[in-house]
């Protein structure tokens, strides 16, 4: 017909299709929300990506050869310090002796926090590449979907919500015109009311 698109909303789209049926009827989340976290997905973290090591996992990072080594080092300095009667170690401050202690201590420690960072993005690779599969998988075998990533809607009682379910399933062919008619009205009038909240 030639019409822009705001001419076709303006007069022809009805006031109705404006508003979620889906999410009222069912409780679900809006169609904006799901429009919401889709357009934000590649922004925001899977909240069942591992955030800390596992206790097998920090057994791995502590039982590292190279952290071993230094620790064994470390060690050595320590019980010499300790052999020259210097308790506790701090006390043998000053000799070259205590600064081997100290720069193995320093290398021990910067070396045991770049393994667990290292095995923390390691398993935070692996629990991405694995998720995929998992979850086609559940699909598969018809376990029931984690829950989607979407923030949380309110859950309410409504009456409105109640009304506008159980009029929506009843058939007017059932019922005269006049009745009929007041219950679209009901219908509406609950449909305004639920969407007014």
């Amino acid at each position: 017909m030639g019409h822009h698109g705001d001419t076709y909303e303006q007069f022809y789209m009805p006031n109705l299709i404006k508003r979620d049926f889906q999410s009222i009827y069912f409780g679900t989340p809006s169609q904006e929300d799901l429009i919401w976290s889709i357009a934000r997905m590649g922004l925001s973290r899977d909240k069942r990506a591992p955030t800390t090591l596992t206790d097998e996992q920090k057994l791995e990072v502590k039982h590292h050869p190279d952290l071993v080594r230094l620790r064994e080092k470390r060690e050595r300095y320590n019980k010499k310090l300790q052999r020259l009667g210097y308790h506790p170690v701090e006390a043998g401050t000053g000799t070259s002796e205590y600064a081997f202690y100290e720069k193995y201590k320093r290398k021990a420690n910067s070396k045991a926090n770049a393994l667990r960072n290292k095995r923390l993005e390691q398993a935070i690779k692996d629990f991405h590449d694995s998720i995929d599969t998992i979850e086609i998988d559940r699909q598969l075998d018809g376990t029931n979907q984690q829950e989607i990533l979407t923030p949380q809607i309110t859950r309410q009682e409504l009456r409105e919500r109640a009304n506008v379910a159980r009029l929506m399933s009843k058939s007017m062919a059932d019922f005269d015109d006049e009745r009929a008619l007041r219950m679209r009205i009901r219908f509406t009038q609950n449909l305004a009311d639920l969407y007014a909240r």
